[in-house]
């Protein structure tokens, strides 16, 4: 009897595949040919799944949001069942820090993939520019939120807020991935913008 493909499966190694290629070579590296060969499979079952580079862009990127953002919502539904706007937004910048080499790889292809939206419309249009307004807007609706509970300063602006956080913990943490400030400093750096939006007092210098 012949043996069973399990698709999602097959899907999962290419995509793993194109991300040892991008993080050890560069995402322009990542071709069906380059990833066929890393996956150990024919170029044409790499297309076979993916019919387009747009497909794969979409697969990969779909695969990276599910992890860095899950670590975020476990991180959340670890804090009981109605957890404040306040702690849903730290849950997720912290689920956003690497906190081992697998963490670190996945966000170095984070970026590999966001400076690539620059110059590949591709990649732009692959859905990560909608990822990220999604996380802009969610972020401003936990803000308004706090504001009605008295949580948030009523003249704070949700919108330019949650974009500040947002781009800031992207900025802070890639800078940190580079080597200019620790992890630690770029945590201790968003628990003091965070402070400062819910107007309390740094937990970094409590």
């Amino acid at each position: 009897m012949p043996k069973q493909v399990d698709h999602d499966e097959r899907r999962r190694e290419i995509v793993e595949a194109l991300f040892r290629v991008a993080e050890r070579d560069g995402l322009a590296a990542a071709t069906y040919r380059t990833i066929a060969a890393e996956a150990n499979v024919p170029a044409p079952q790499v297309q076979y799944y993916f019919a387009t580079k747009a497909d794969l862009i979409h697969g990969a990127l779909f695969e990276l949001g599910r992890r860095v953002v899950g670590r975020g919502m476990d991180l959340i539904g670890k804090a009981g069942p109605d957890p404040s706007p306040e702690v849903m937004l730290r849950a997720a910048v912290e689920g956003s820090h690497p906190v081992d080499d697998v963490t670190r790889q996945e966000l170095v292809l984070f970026y590999l993939f966001f400076i690539a939206a620059l110059s590949d419309q591709t990649v732009a249009e692959s859905g990560l520019i909608a990822a990220q307004r999604f996380i802009t807007t969610t972020f401003a609706e936990w803000i308004r939120t706090a504001q009605e509970r008295g949580e948030v300063a009523p003249e704070v602006d949700p919108v330019h807020e949650a974009r500040l956080v947002l781009f800031a913990n992207s900025g802070i943490v890639l800078a940190a991935l580079v080597g200019i400030h620790t992890i630690e400093d770029a945590t201790a750096t968003m628990d003091y913008l965070l402070s400062k939006l819910f107007d309390r007092p740094s937990m970094t210098r409590a």
